[in-house]
């Protein structure tokens, strides 16, 4: 899977796409993008911020996360992804290195994998209209979940349950 490296110092990279979208390349934009990198799969809010204090001892705040993430997006330099789950996950936007690819979703443990070997096909529009994106989620059991319980039902695990960014802000508070 490509990480955008392509042999080159991880910071380095992170820093040039953001410094080839115009923008200024600072710390906490560097290390989101470069965790982004490093990942080689699209990551929660909370993911990110457990892996951001793993590589650098600090823990970012909320809100510079969100900001960030939010830049990021503006940008084209991530994208979200949206499952049923209703957790967004972030991953490297689509570029040479990364084209855009359909993702994975295990619908008991919640994990999120780019399929990134499978193309996805280009829809017709109609004249007038132009592509965005195109976003694709293919639900399934993956190899760690179906060795654990093949007599569990797949759909009677509530994933969303597992991950505090699923629930609506008045249940996180609680």
């Amino acid at each position: 899977m490509a990480d955008g490296r392509h042999g080159q110092d991880p910071e380095l990279s992170a820093a040039l796409r953001i410094r080839a979208s115009g923008s200024r390349a600072t710390r906490w934009r560097i290390r989101i993008l470069q965790a982004l990198l490093d990942a080689g799969k699209p990551l929660s809010h909370q993911e990110l911020q457990e892996s951001l204090r793993q590589d650098t001892g600090e823990l970012v705040d909320r809100v510079t996360l969100y900001r960030n993430l939010d830049w990021l997006l503006q940008q084209g330099l991530a994208h979200r992804i949206t499952t049923d789950d209703r957790v967004w996950r972030f991953g490297v936007a689509n570029d040479a290195a990364h084209p855009p690819h359909p993702h994975f979703r295990c619908l008991r443990c919640g994990e999120l994998l780019c399929l990134a070997d499978t193309q996805l096909p280009r829809p017709e529009l109609p004249q007038g209209y132009a592509l965005r994106d195109v976003d694709m989620v293919v639900n399934g059991i993956c190899p760690h979940c179906q060795g654990q319980s093949a007599t569990e039902d797949p759909e009677s695990r509530d994933t969303t349950a597992a991950s505090p960014d699923a629930r609506s802000p008045r249940q996180r508070s609680r």
